[in-house]
C-alpha cells in the first residue's frame, strides 16, 4: 500500500492490480465527494454497424447454440463446492472499520441517496 498525503491518494493492491483512491484536492469543490450517473448507451442511427468478417459470421452461425443465453443452471458436477458449517454455529462478529463521525455521516447520506435512486 502506498500513500501520498500531499496529493491525497492511496494505492492498494487488489485482485492482481493496483487500485488508486483519490481524495479531494483543494481546487475541487468540497461539496462534491462522489457523482454517479446511471446511463444507458442508446444506439445512434448515424453510426455505421460494425461488419463481422464472413469466416467469423460462418462460425457464429455454425455454433449458434453456444451463443444462446443460459436458460437453466449448469449440470451437477462430480465435485460441487460446499462450505460445511458446524451445527448451531453463529456468524463471526467483526467490528466495522471506524470512520470519523463527519465522514461516516457523509458516507451514510450518499449510500441512502444511491439506494433511493436505485443505483445500488
Amino acid at each position: 500500500m502506498q500513500v501520498h498525503w500531499a496529493l491525497k491518494w492511496l494505492a492498494i493492491p487488489y485482485a492482481g492490480k493496483t487500485q488508486v483512491l483519490q481524495g479531494l484536492l483543494p481546487e475541487e469543490p468540497e461539496q462534491l465527494l462522489l457523482h454517479i450517473e446511471n446511463t444507458v448507451p442508446t444506439p445512434s442511427l448515424d453510426q455505421d454497424a460494425v461488419s463481422v468478417p464472413a469466416p467469423i459470421n460462418q462460425l457464429i452461425e455454425e455454433f449458434s447454440d453456444l451463443f444462446q443465453p443460459p436458460t437453466s443452471l449448469p449440470p451437477s458436477r462430480s465435485c460441487n463446492h460446499e462450505i460445511h458449517l458446524l451445527p448451531g454455529a453463529q456468524p463471526v462478529f467483526i467490528r466495522p472499520y471506524r470512520y470519523p463521525p463527519k465522514l461516516k455521516d457523509e458516507i451514510e447520506a450518499q449510500v441512502q441517496e444511491m439506494l433511493s435512486q436505485g443505483l445500488i
